[in-house]
């Protein structure tokens, strides 16, 4: 039996059939792929600021090592310069999240907003720490009064930095369901 894809009668027929079936495969291949790339540009931002906070935050070597050290020196000047590094690069990280674009990508502005919040509730934590050094400098330094006020007002600032967590674990929470979406919705891995 002959094949009527590649001889007889009905070659020209199929041949353009098949022709035809492989361009609009090629065509839609083309266009699902110029979808995701704004996705996967997207997906690549949000990871590539996700690695950048954690080499700062439990890096060996990164800006949060570096300020525990200088806490256990009692340098608190130099622990108090680090949180501003650290404020400059959360602030770094933010500003990037916030400038990709979003625009044609599902659940693309849900991650945004979600992992702005993260981030910055994440910074809000850790730029907390700065009323901690401050507090502790006056126990270790100040005067009398000034050291029991200062006792007084870490008890206070350890109740807000508890809140501060709660905050961090609910947008912890709200950022990776809404990046599971946007995984899912995007048919990304």
């Amino acid at each position: 039996m002959k094949s009527y894809i590649l001889t007889g009668k009905y070659t020209s027929i199929s041949l353009r059939a098949f022709i035809k079936k492989i361009a609009a495969f090629i065509i839609f291949i083309v266009l699902f792929s110029c979808e995701n790339k704004k996705a996967v540009k997207l997906r690549q931002i949000i990871d590539r600021q996700e690695k950048q906070s954690f080499r700062m935050l439990v890096g060996e070597k990164g800006l949060e090592e570096k300020k525990l050290n200088y806490l256990i020196a009692h340098e608190y000047d130099s622990a108090l310069a680090v949180v501003d590094q650290q404020e400059a690069e959360f602030n770094k990280i933010i500003g990037d999240i916030q400038k990709a674009n979003t625009d044609g990508v599902s659940q693309g502005k849900e991650l945004q907003h979600t992992s702005v919040n993260y981030y910055t509730s994440i910074k809000n934590l850790y730029l907390f720490s700065k009323q901690e050094i401050e507090s502790e400098k006056l126990i270790r330094n100040g005067k009398r009064a000034e050291a029991d006020s200062a006792m007084k007002r870490i008890e206070f600032l350890y109740r807000e930095k508890k809140q501060l967590y709660d905050k961090v674990f609910q947008s912890e929470n709200d950022f990776y369901k809404t990046r599971q979406t946007f995984l899912k919705e995007n048919k990304l891995k």
